[in-house]
């Protein structure tokens, strides 16, 4: 009887799935450049390490620019309100300091001299800074004998901030420079209004009074 003879089989190549393949291009890769990859994780540790210090580093200055307008303001030292913003320029703190700046200049009756930083700081991209300034500017501009620009600043000021918490204030304002620039029936028309929306307050006081001069 002829033993059948079976033909050899050759071993079969193994097969990777793909997720076993692609370790094996990245081990070898790794393994062929190894001084290039190695090079590579330094500099991503390095730039990850110079990340996070410079983050602790805005978060102290940023922490230290507040203090030292807190402790400018609280002493009424003028000349560190101009310090905070030569040594935190571009924070939140420099722009506060300047507007406290202003409002010593409006304080010391210096009305002129404020109207231009009250303006700048109106176009700050600090939302609430920016309303304070424009509402602080439309006072100045009223202060210094400008009434039809307070009127605008303060018309403005109502248009763009509708919700805001000076509300009764710009208001005032705005009436108050319309009776001094002789616009008597708008100034009686936001007395009104004042006295409608905000008739518990200082504001609606003041303008009860007001109407009983102008409306007779």
């Amino acid at each position: 009887m002829v033993k059948r003879i079976h033909p050899v089989e050759k071993p079969r190549a193994y097969e990777h799935d793909y997720i076993t393949g692609a370790m094996v291009k990245i081990y070898n890769f790794v393994n062929a450049n190894k001084k290039a990859v190695f090079a590579v994780i330094i500099l991503v540790i390095i730039a990850a390490a110079a990340a996070v210090t410079f983050e602790i580093k805005k978060s102290q200055a940023k922490e230290n620019s507040w203090k030292e307008l807190a402790m400018a303001v609280m002493f009424g030292d003028e000349n560190s309100l101009d310090t905070v913003p030569a040594k935190y320029p571009g924070t939140d703190a420099a722009l506060y300091s300047r507007y406290f700046k202003a409002d010593a200049f409006y304080g010391a009756g210096n009305f002129a001299k404020s109207i231009p930083v009250f303006k700048e700081l109106s176009a700050a991209k600090n939302k609430e800074l920016a309303a304070l300034a424009q509402l602080s500017l439309a006072a100045a501009y009223q202060a210094d004998g400008k009434f039809d620009d307070s009127v605008k600043t303060a018309s403005d000021f109502l248009a763009r901030y509708p919700n805001n918490f000076a509300l009764p204030q710009a208001y005032l304002t705005l009436a108050l420079s319309q009776e001094l620039a002789g616009r008597k029936e708008a100034a009686v028309e936001n007395y009104k209004i004042i006295t409608a929306r905000f008739p518990k307050t200082y504001f609606g006081a003041f303008a009860a009074n007001k109407l009983k001069d102008l409306v007779k």
